[in-house]
């Protein structure tokens, strides 16, 4: 929309024409009503391919490399599944997804101690966030996860692949309050690598009590094993015993 102002209420760098700013982007966020200034333009268009959609996930600096991701860059996800009762499970789940955007309030400043950029100073933000969003074009097609699972009988790594969409991943991930997601930094070209996931709880190795060895006993020079008499049956209790008559030999 067009509003005419008072000349003394107009900033500096505002546009007259508005044929001056039909077909640009913003690239700060700007209220209902505000004069747009040349500094607020020149935001990036973000650009899908057809079998691209754009996804915003929310991290930290933890998760997030601490605001020094960039548009372009390309980037994988780690999943982390948080379970009460068995503990954490995380996986290489998701690579080669494409930085769109991330917000400006997040965004690493160059360098310690150095002023906000220009771009957070017209956004209102005096001090760099700590949580941010960042905006992901990620493929439609299905993407295969790998799996290496140990088998017991030869005791070597089988294959198993799980075929998922990229979207519905980050939405679950997003959405569940037991699961969590890390981004990492990819370089181009990247060596490929597989990885069957890491539960925590295998990391964790308790050693087994020894059961002690027997001290043996040494027996003295000569030393036979003395042997016990055979005691005679005892007849068992309300039993009668019976002489039985025998004859002498030849009668």
């Amino acid at each position: 929309t067009v509003a005419q102002l008072p000349a003394e209420t107009i900033p500096d760098g505002a546009f007259s024409d508005p044929a001056q700013v039909i077909g640009q982007t913003l690239r700060i966020p700007r209220l209902a009503g505000e004069a747009i200034v040349a500094e607020a333009l020149g935001g990036e268009v973000l650009k899908l391919s057809d079998n691209e959609r754009a996804v915003a996930i929310t991290v930290t600096d933890a998760t997030g490399l601490a605001g020094l991701i960039e548009p372009g860059q390309i980037v994988g996800l780690v999943a982390t599944i948080h379970d009460p009762t068995t503990g954490a499970y995380a996986k290489v789940t998701l690579e080669g997804l494409r930085v769109l955007w991330v917000s400006p309030e997040f965004t690493q400043w160059a360098e310690e101690g150095e002023a906000p950029s220009e771009e957070t100073v017209i956004a209102g933000v005096s001090q760099r966030a700590r949580q941010g969003t960042v905006v992901l074009a990620v493929p439609v097609e299905p993407i295969s996860v790998e799996y290496n699972w140990l088998d017991y009988t030869n005791y070597n790594l089988q294959p198993e692949i799980k075929k998922v969409n990229a979207l519905e991943v980050l939405s679950a991930l997003e959405q569940d309050p037991n699961a969590s997601v890390m981004l990492y930094l990819v370089p181009e070209p990247a060596l490929p690598f597989t990885t069957g996931g890491l539960a925590l709880r295998s990391l964790v190795k308790i050693p087994g009590t020894p059961t002690p060895t027997p001290t043996p006993t040494s027996t003295p020079p000569g030393w036979r094993p003395t042997s016990t008499p055979t005691p005679s049956p005892t007849p068992e209790t309300g039993s009668t015993v019976v002489p039985i008559p025998t004859t002498k030999g030849g009668e």
